[in-house]
This record gives structure tokens, sequence and C-alpha cells, in this order.
């Protein structure tokens, strides 16, 4: 359930920075304990990959900004219950935030997510969201920290990679700025810069690209999975160079269906080889499992919406 931020509105005339509990006055100092501790918390969520069960979907953006905020602000992970403006840009008012907030992502379950296009249909999509939710500016501030890491994940579903680092925040604003429209007045977006910038940082997931002789090294791992049967000589394996490099790129394939696919293809090829039982149905158990995991985490991602 969405929680809105209920802080008194004596308190929200305020600079948001003084609405802490660390009771910081200084608006300087209260940034730079913001940018520690958000940037402390986000790389905290990305290696344990927090995200991986959790549906692309409102709840998701606010338990991002709670783990960014949560240390800081008594209002981490609500909706922002009071009207907000930076500069030149008037963002969805409060009467019309829920409306907005439930088409995006309605939208966006509508598109699949953005799973299963081109590169160049996946980078107009992929902007057209990061605009509509730099428009809808869900949270009275951290919105572009929390947004970023959201479409993170949303990028990695679908079997792409972006890399912010290559453009500094104020780049990348300044291009969803252009593309939010002239000011308070929404004309439409006008998002060809932040198509640029996002051509220039979205790739495909390496694992798919990886060479023939790499994946021959897969299938070689795979194989030796279903074939090998003296523990010791196992053991001897998974201490080998090569077995430790394959496991790496199986580990890359199996984050994308694609991957998974492609995973699925070799234990069926070495299947139809075997010549005993054991083997076969130790293909058939992989394949099994492997069909389960993406038919639940597709499920998480349609429910709770």
């Amino acid at each position: 359930m969405l929680e809105y931020d209920k802080t008194p509105d004596s308190e929200k005339s305020k600079v948001a920075y003084l609405d802490n509990f660390l009771g910081i006055k200084d608006v300087d100092k209260a940034m730079e304990v913001d940018f520690k501790i958000s940037l402390l918390r986000a790389t905290e969520l990305l290696e344990k990959n927090e995200l991986a069960s959790k549906p692309l979907n409102m709840e998701t953006l606010c338990f991002i900004h709670k783990k960014l905020f949560g240390d800081l602000y008594p209002w981490a992970g609500k909706i922002r219950d009071v009207n907000l403006s930076k500069g030149y840009n008037t963002y969805y008012y409060i009467e019309n935030l829920p409306n907005g907030i439930k088409e995006v992502f309605s939208n966006l379950k509508k598109d699949n997510y953005l799973k299963n296009l081109t590169l160049e249909e996946f980078i107009e999509l992929f902007s057209y969201y990061d605009t509509e939710l730099f428009i809808v500016h869900p949270f009275r501030e951290g919105n572009g920290r929390s947004r970023r890491i959201f479409m993170k994940e949303l990028a990695k579903r679908a079997g792409y990679t972006i890399d912010y680092n290559k453009f500094s925040p104020t780049d990348l604003r300044r291009a969803e700025e252009e593309a939010f429209g002239d000011g308070a007045i929404y004309n439409g977006p006008n998002m060809l810069n932040l198509k640029i910038m996002f051509s220039k940082i979205i790739k495909p997931i390496d694992s798919l690209k990886i060479s023939v002789p790499k994946m021959q090294t897969v299938e070689q791992i795979i194989n030796r999975h279903l074939w090998i049967y003296d523990r010791e000589e196992y053991n001897k394996w998974m201490n080998d160079k090569t077995y430790l490099q394959g496991e790496k790129m199986i580990k890359e394939l199996l984050k994308t269906e694609k991957g998974v696919e492609t995973i699925c293809k070799m234990l069926e090829r070495s299947k139809g080889g075997a010549k005993t039982t054991t083997v076969r149905s130790r293909a058939d158990r992989y394949i099994k499992a492997l069909s389960k995991i993406y038919k639940k985490n597709n499920q998480n991602e349609q429910c709770k919406e």
C-alpha cells in the first residue's frame, strides 16, 4: 500500500534538508550527509541485488527511496503530499499525482516492461518512461537517484545495461528537463537529446554477445556438470581456471531470458547425446528448474500493480 508524506504544513514550507532525523540545520552540511548516506545505501542495495524479486511498480520505487534516504529523512519512501517545483519545472500537482502514478505504471505493464525490443525501440520507450517519472516526481527530494536505480533494474530485466557514470547528473537532468517541456506548461516530450544520451550509455547485456569459443567453453562446463560422476575429479575440475571463467559467463547468461534460452538449448543438446538415463534426467531437472525460476520472476513482476 502506498504511503503519503504527512509532514505538518508548517514544516513543508521549510527547506527539505532541515526536516531530518539528525537535526542538521545547515543546508550545505545536510546535502553532504545526504549524498554520503544515499551513496552507501545505493551501493548496498545493488551489491545485494535486493530488487531481484520485486515487481517493477511504484511500491518498489518507494522501497528504493526508503532504502536510500531512510536513515536521514522521516518522509523517505513516502509519496509527497505537497506541490513541488524546481526552477522552471512544476511537477504533478498533488491532486493529480495518484492518477499520474497509476497511469505510468499501468502503461509500463502494458508495454511488457520493455522486454523483447530492439535496441532502438528500447531506447525510445526507456526515454519516454524516464521522462514520465521525471514529470511525476513522486518524492520531496531524491527523485533522480531513486529513479535511476529503478530504471537500471528495468533495463537489466529487459536485457540491457545502462552506465549512468558516463554522464554527470547535471547533464542528464538538463536533457530530462528539455524532454519535460517548457516549465509548468507541458508541451509534450522533446526527447531527442535524452535519447541521444541514452544511446551512448545503453547496451545489450554483454553475455548475449559471448564469442563462439567462449560459448564452447560454457557448453563444455554444462556437459561436465551432467556427465561427471567422480567427486574427487569433480572437485578438481571446479578449481580449474577454465571452469571458473566459464562459471562467470554462465552467471551472466542466466541474468537474461535470452541467456537462459541459450543454456537450455545446450542442455537439450547434451541430453540428446546422452547414453544414460542419469544424464538425461539431470538435464531435464536443470531445464525444469530454469523454467520455474523465470516463470516465478515474471509472475512477481505482474503482481501487486
